[in-house]
């Protein structure tokens, strides 16, 4: 009996055929398809939303000194 060589179906990975850019799109691939990714940034981006909201709304809440506002001080 003898043994044959077994042939990969897939041929070997080249420097042309890899690269950043396939690598950047695999990674998106994977991010879309996994849904709790989506919802992880969609939940993110509405934290940073409503940080962003109220960080300003506390700063006009502040305004300025009274005195600086008066006119009468230094």
């Amino acid at each position: 009996m003898t043994t044959g060589t077994v042939r990969s179906r897939r041929p070997a990975p080249s420097a042309a055929h890899g690269g950043f850019g396939r690598l950047v799109h695999a990674e998106w691939t994977k991010f879309r398809t996994v849904r709790g990714w989506m919802l992880a940034m969609i939940v993110a981006i509405g934290a940073i939303a409503a940080f962003v909201f109220v960080a300003t709304s506390v700063s006009r809440s502040c305004g300025t000194p009274a005195s600086s506002a008066s006119g009468t001080g230094t």
